[in-house]
């Protein structure tokens, strides 16, 4: 037997605790309605003593009380996810969260609520999933339409409530079998769900389209839409053009699959209009949700994960800076021995270190520090929900070391990447530098051995030409290269002709093994330099203190969209990238065996 532990009490079985959580919650909901402790603790003992032969069955006291109380509902009918074994405890977000969107569903006194929260703050489970559910049950809205930002994922979703529903014994006492595959005159399928109530829930990914979507049996339009994480973040995120197909999309065709509020002439409400809930992360100030969350006709509630005024603060004190430090040692070559450092350190000064969160019992404040100085632009956004930090500089930390110290160590790779600019084409971003860099590795560390950014003779006759013998002179000045990338877009790989020419001719660099790659640029450049962020800021790539113009470009850097040049950030991602692909090459020598002997 399994003992259950709830508001730090033991319960010896089930039934014990289905009895605890349904006078918790009775009492509950009249003290809410402004009775007094005493008043609320006979009342719910009566209806108990009212109720006992029907305390969780069909139209019994769990049932009535579920009908209006959202988190009773999820506490006892889905207590496996929200407080079964091994569940966290529930935080006051939660509760808030089910109070709001409770009200909404019973008194609709709006319609279109949106919540942006922190990512792992449970937004799909406490929101989506929980409401889907409940109101299904109740049969409360009967055409329920879930969006999410692919066809796969909110597949999923229909999926999980299925599983959620089917089989669940509290719920079948109380709501008989919602469920029955073997009906053949209800739908059940990974895009339709019919219950037997009439109920039907359907799922669609963020590029389909709603128009035409209604309840088969009921001829009726949708009257709950639950949007969660309705965007996808390379289609509809990455470009202007993909942000403004999103939001049109919804303007055009979402906005009107609802039905509308009907009212009698006194101004009584006969039919309810359809409710819409979003739940998501803000990912660009001009995304989906920020302009939900700029609309005149929708309510947000905005969280924050860290409790603080000022997350840069709390994380620049000396205790966390020391935790960094930790995190930051190189010396100590196991990634894994590393944290478990830092993090013995932080328990070690936990009473001075500690900070509030969103949801104390479940989030990891060690692993919410490290995520902040690995990325603090990304973390302001997704973990504190800071709308002014899209924009900011993603590079906190630049750590250089003096050209001396980097030559000294030992390099298993070495790899030169060139990011040409048009010598005559002055009106782009980007024409008037060619970006240079020489990147080696050595251990787990990546040095920028040369970062250049340059610009060559106005002449494009002659500039061509600068461009390509400092390319030779490069790899002249740096043996150990052995892979060169040249991006296409500009010259569509004749300068790499011309540079293998000159090396043909040359009498050292012809005897070199040179591997080159010359592809064009075709990825998100914001995606590709996003990869590079945390190992920056945390000391795995470090710069040559002589190359101050490349530095600071990589200082200055806070996204394509908001920084005058990307050039040096563009090329270093790209090289980081590629020399992890190198493959190390040992000359293998033989030896006559007779000599062992």
């Amino acid at each position: 037997m399994r003992i259950i532990k709830f508001d730090n009490i033991e319960f010896n079985d089930n039934d014990q605790f289905n009895r605890y959580l349904l006078y918790k919650y009775l009492k509950q909901e009249y003290i809410s309605n402004n009775l007094t402790e005493d008043e609320a603790e006979q009342i719910s003992y009566q209806l108990i003593l009212k109720y006992k032969d029907n305390l969780f069955g069909k139209n019994g006291l769990s049932y009535q009380l579920g009908k209006r109380n959202l988190k009773f509902f999820c506490m006892y009918y889905l207590q496996q996810i929200f407080c079964g074994h091994g569940c966290a405890t529930i935080a006051p977000i939660h509760r808030k969260l089910w109070k709001e969107i409770q009200d909404i569903i019973l008194y609709q006194h709006i319609d279109q609520k949106g919540y942006i929260l922190p990512r792992g703050t449970g937004k799909s489970s406490f929101g989506t999933l929980a409401v889907s559910i409940w109101t299904a049950c109740y049969g409360t809205k009967k055409m329920i339409v879930i969006c999410s930002s692919t066809g796969k994922l909110a597949k999923k979703f229909l999926s999980q409530i299925k599983e959620t529903i089917q089989g669940n014994k509290f719920i079948e006492k109380s709501f008989d079998t919602l469920i029955n595959i073997k009906d053949r005159n209800f739908k059940n399928n990974e895009d339709v769900l019919q219950l037997s109530n009439d109920t039907q829930i359907e799922a669609y990914g963020s590029e389909s389209s709603l128009r035409g979507v209604k309840n088969e049996k009921l001829n009726m339009r949708p009257d709950l839409i639950l949007l969660d994480d309705y965007q996808d973040s390379k289609i509809d995120v990455k470009t202007e053009q993909g942000r403004d197909n999103k939001w049109d999309r919804y303007s055009s065709d979402l906005k009107y699959c609802k039905q509308r509020t009907l009212r009698n002439d006194d101004g009584d409400i006969i039919v309810n209009g359809t409710v819409i809930l979003a739940f998501g992360t803000i990912q660009h100030q001009e995304d989906f949700y920020m302009r939900l969350y700029n609309s005149l006709t929708w309510s947000f509630t905005l969280e924050k994960g860290v409790l603080v005024d000022n997350i840069d603060e709390l994380f620049e004190q000396d205790l966390w800076q020391e935790y960094k430090n930790i995190l930051k040692d190189t010396s100590i070559k196991n990634d894994d021995i590393r944290v478990k450092k830092a993090k013995d350190f932080y328990i070690s000064h936990k009473s001075e270190m500690s900070y509030p969160v969103l949801w104390e019992s479940f989030w990891d404040k060690t692993e919410l520090a490290k995520d902040y100085f690995e990325n603090p632009s990304k973390f302001k956004q997704e973990v504190q929900s800071d709308l002014n930090s899209i924009g900011t500089k993603l590079f906190t930390t630049i750590i250089s070391k003096p050209k001396d110290y980097i030559e000294d160590r030992k390099f298993s790779k070495c790899i030169l990447g060139i990011d040409p600019a048009g010598i005559t084409n002055k009106n782009t971003k980007k024409a008037d530098s060619f970006a240079f860099c020489v990147l080696g590795k050595s251990g787990e560390i990546k040095y920028v051995r040369k970062g250049e950014l340059l610009k060559f003779n106005n002449n494009s006759a002659i500039g061509y030409e600068e461009y390509i013998q400092h390319t030779l002179q490069l790899l002249r000045d740096f043996p150990e290269i052995s892979v060169v990338y040249v991006e296409k877009n500009t010259y569509g790989g004749f300068d790499v002709n011309k540079m293998k020419d000159y090396i043909s001719k040359d009498s050292i660099l012809s005897n070199r093994d040179i591997q080159w790659v010359n592809e064009g640029q075709h990825k998100n450049k914001d995606d590709k330099i996003q990869t590079i962020v945390s190992d920056i800021n945390m000391g795995k790539i470090i710069f040559n203190t002589e190359d101050k113009d490349f530095i600071e470009q990589i200082h200055e850097f806070a996204g394509c969209n908001f920084s005058e040049h990307d050039d040096a950030p563009d090329i270093l991602s790209e090289v980081s990238r590629r020399i992890d692909d190198i493959q190390i090459l040992y000359k293998v020598t033989s030896m006559d065996i007779r000599k062992l002997f």
